[in-house]
């Protein structure tokens, strides 16, 4: 594989399903003691939502790397 494809795919993996997860997270916590102001579900998907954006930016180095590599190579004559 090219440098950058499993970075490119792994983040959007995570960009993807961080917050379906956080979530789901959430949901099973269920409404508990609020701390900060805020309720677990509200702090789950919150979590979900900064592993999401953490997918996004491995995604767009994944893409980098392999733009990159692309403009890099030559073809072979």
């Amino acid at each position: 594989m090219r440098p950058g494809s499993w970075w490119l795919l792994l983040g959007g993996g995570f960009a993807l399903l961080g917050p379906l997860f956080g979530f789901l997270v959430g949901s099973a916590i269920g409404p508990g003691e609020q701390s900060a102001g805020l309720s677990p579900l509200q702090l789950a998907l919150f979590a979900g939502f900064a592993v999401g954006g953490l997918g996004v930016l491995a995604a767009l180095n994944g893409a980098r790397r392999l733009y990159r590599d692309s403009r890099t190579t030559t073809p072979a004559a």
